[in-house]
């Protein structure tokens, strides 16, 4: 019996460190949101986002996550993720000229319109397949994601 108690012990551990990350990375993200106004938060120079139309099919999925290097510089054939309007799309590089760049979705007809450097966010380092459906359930149900999280604190 005391070999459960102390692996649900280090369970209970494992459990409380990955709950305080969470909510660091949580407050760090709102903090950037709501007082600095940072647009697209991130992390440790990496934000990310859900992919929501399917103008980058095959390569990228609707309901999949983007990480994204808002260090990282770019070349012509590269993703990048750049704000149009209140919109982060992610189009690949066509043409970089010394002002804006040129993208196009691979599953376009039509290059976009000239997209100023200072829109662009920074390219795409890894997709991550279906974690965008996982994360826009989770933007839409915040408030009862919030309630597990102090449910489970509270049972700790």
């Amino acid at each position: 019996m005391s070999v459960l108690k102390k692996i649900l012990g280090v369970f209970k551990i494992i459990l409380v460190v990955l709950m305080i990350i969470f909510i660091v990375c949580f407050c760090s993200i709102v903090y950037q949101k709501k007082v600095m106004k940072v647009g697209m938060p991130n992390l440790f120079g990496y934000t990310g986002g859900a992919i929501v139309s399917g103008s980058m099919e095959p390569n990228i999925h609707v309901g999949d996550y983007v990480i994204v290097d808002v260090n990282g510089g770019y070349n012509k054939g590269d993703v990048v993720m750049f704000k149009r309007g209140n919109a982060y799309i992610a189009h690949r590089v066509m043409d970089i000229f010394d002002d804006y760049i040129i993208t196009k979705g691979d599953n376009n007809e039509t290059e976009d319109v000239e997209i100023p450097k200072d829109t662009v966010v920074g390219p795409v380092v890894k997709v991550i397949r279906g974690l965008g459906s996982f994360t826009m359930l989770l933007a839409k149900y915040k408030f009862l994601v919030l309630i597990i999280v102090v449910l489970v604190i509270i049972l700790l």
